[in-house]
């Protein structure tokens, strides 16, 4: 971004924003490899792993938008990573009852077994990660983390309501733990 020199105030706020964006997406980017790591003796993708949970943890069928709605990627490319999932019997497909051009995705025995494999390494992902951090920082964060998810949404005009929805469903992915299959 090219600036004139009489908008030095722009060009440090500018400059000390980008920091913080820079600083932010490396986090991302880092947490994001870790998460690759802790999976990666499954064969399936972060975010193949992130709509497993959901479907574990939403606890019914959900339509590939709303999958979408929870991972980093287009409504277009769920379809292809559903269809992935599906081959390995991870998931299943079904028309849905209320829109006939709609399709309800379900996890299966085998995806339920499959987050139960895994849920030891995330787990000791998660606490070497956040388990240094004290329960007061846990919430600042948490919270500067809904600020700026926030603020973006409003920047883009997203629908906040959906945003909660989403943490709602993925908030019960840390409250409740996977169970064995045959405990479910």
């Amino acid at each position: 971004m090219k600036l004139k020199k009489k908008d030095t105030d722009v060009d440090l706020a500018f400059t000390e924003y980008l920091w913080t964006v820079i600083i932010f997406a490396q986090a991302a980017n880092i947490w994001t490899k870790a998460i690759e790591k802790s999976i990666k003796s499954s064969n399936i993708t972060v975010s193949q792993f992130v709509a497993l949970q959901a479907l574990y943890f939403n606890k019914k069928p959900m339509s590939p938008t709303h999958i979408s709605r929870l991972l980093p990627i287009e409504v277009h490319s769920v379809t292809p990573m559903i269809d992935k999932l599906y081959r390995s019997e991870l998931v299943t497909r079904r028309r849905s009852k209320t829109s006939r051009r709609s399709v309800d995705v379900n996890i299966t025995e085998k995806g339920k077994e499959l987050l139960y494999e895994l849920g030891p390494s995330i787990n000791e992902l998660f606490q070497s990660v956040f388990g240094k951090l004290s329960k007061n920082d846990r919430a600042e964060l948490e919270r500067i983390i809904r600020q700026i998810s926030d603020a973006t949404a409003d920047y883009l005009g997203a629908n906040k309501q959906h945003l909660e929805e989403n943490a709602r469903i993925l908030a019960g992915m840390i409250v409740d733990k996977p169970k064995k299959s045959a405990d479910l």
